[in-house]
């Protein structure tokens, strides 16, 4: 109660709640506009309580000059350079305008970014249009969802007996490989086998070899058996 008509409270000097949904931004004006103002600051929800303390009839005269102010300046920058309405999300400091240049001359000949700087049509509007169109596309896909369902059901149902039929042909080449293992195992031990049997061959040729030489050179000729022979029998008769 003795507080100053100037002194705001602690609470009253707070920043603006986000309970402001929207806030309305002009575009920048022109080199020379015809009568163009700063914009207003807006109004702050705990002015409202402050108000309430001063007499009925000053409040009412004062915030219908203000509103009349108010909606005098928004239609003259509305009429001149159009506007914009963004959430309470588009002020936050999280937003980093880094490449919008680039972006906005990427996407340059878009029908609605033509749309939203030419018109100046309120962002959310948009946002609610093409959140509609993506409702009904939805609602749309749903339907053909719904008309497939058999087809899809029918689909399943192959693709899973196609994966139990695969996974028959895999235990069968599975069972096949493992077999196939064994008969690497067992060429592999009659490759060594046959190996041995070579090295054996070669060795009884070559002793074929040397003691045939040797037989010949020992063997004594038929002629000479013979003669033996017949001198024994001669000797025996004598």
């Amino acid at each position: 109660a003795g507080r100053g008509r100037g002194h705001r409270s602690e609470q009253q000097r707070r920043p603006l709640s986000s309970t402001h949904t929207h806030h309305y931004f002009p575009l920048p004006p022109p080199d020379h506009p015809p009568t163009y103002q700063p914009p207003r600051r807006p109004i702050s929800p705990h002015r409202h309580r402050y108000r309430r303390r001063r007499s009925s009839g000053s409040r009412s005269s004062r915030g219908t000059k203000n509103s009349c102010m108010a909606g005098v300046q928004e239609r003259q920058y509305e009429e001149f350079f159009g506007g914009f309405y963004f959430d309470e999300d588009a002020l936050s400091k999280d937003i980093s305008l880094d490449g919008l240049d680039k972006e906005l001359e990427e996407h340059k000949n878009y029908d609605v970014l033509i749309s939203i700087l030419t018109n100046g049509e309120k962002q959310r509007d948009m946002a609610t249009m093409v959140e509609g169109n993506l409702g009904h596309i939805e609602q749309d896909l749903i339907q053909d969802y719904i008309k497939d369902n058999d087809s899809l059901v029918l689909l399943h149902d192959q693709i899973h007996d196609c994966d139990i039929v695969l996974s028959q042909i895999g235990s069968l080449l599975s069972g096949f490989q493992v077999h196939i293992r064994s008969l690497s195992s067992e060429l592999r031990s009659l490759h060594e086998k046959s190996l041995d049997l070579g090295v054996r061959l070669k060795n009884r040729k070559l002793a074929e070899t040397k003691l045939a030489a040797f037989v010949e050179e020992i063997v004594a000729p038929p002629g000479l058996v013979n003669a033996i022979i017949d001198g024994e029998f001669l000797l025996a008769g004598k």
